[in-house]
């Protein structure tokens, strides 16, 4: 036997054995805050039972979504349970129920079907400025409904009038950006 930590569980399905953690051991102190940062959205869930369809949840790296059940999955001739979880867009996360520590219940201002949910792979624009001098992609972050910090850029200055009407704030260069109206 050795002192030491595991950062995740493991298994030999060919033995029928499986090592199941409780604690990230092997977590960066960046990687705790970002949970512990998560975690003060939600309430911790003890068992599966706590969890019941179309309830708001929080992932822990995916943020808020609506967990649609469990699911038992075939994988190369092992059969796990997962925890469906549905995002924006229709995107689902299949969560191993091995760690549904990382999954909490969503506890915020609105608990209600009216939750907004996160994308899954993208930002999400809530706190994120998008500095742009092309018009055709200004208008993309502006449609997504990202803040919008428009460039001013001598070669496209027939632009200009266009990007002052979808810009939050229309700059000389990045370095202007006022995060306080973020």
């Amino acid at each position: 036997m050795l002192p030491g930590g595991l950062s995740s569980g493991f298994e030999y399905p060919e033995l029928r054995w499986a090592v199941i953690t409780t604690a990230k051991g092997g977590s960066t102190t960046a990687a705790k805050s970002r949970r512990k940062a998560r975690r003060q959205q939600g309430e911790v869930l003890r068992e599966l039972t706590d969890l019941t369809p179309g309830m708001a949840v929080v992932h822990v790296a995916h943020g808020i979504g609506i967990f649609e059940g469990i699911h038992k999955i075939d994988m190369q001739g092992i059969t796990k349970d997962y925890i469906k979880l549905r995002y924006a867009k229709n995107d689902t996360l299949y969560v191993p129920v091995t760690q549904l520590d990382l999954v909490a219940k969503y506890i915020g201002p609105r608990e209600d079907s009216g939750v907004k949910l996160h994308r899954l792979g993208g930002t999400s624009p809530a706190g994120c400025a998008v500095c742009e001098d092309a018009l055709y992609a200004a208008q993309t972050a502006h449609d997504a409904g990202f803040y919008l910090a428009g460039i001013q850029d001598t070669t496209s200055a027939a632009d200009a009038p266009a990007l002052r009407r979808i810009c939050n704030q229309l700059l000389p260069d990045w370095t202007a950006l006022d995060w306080a109206q973020v």
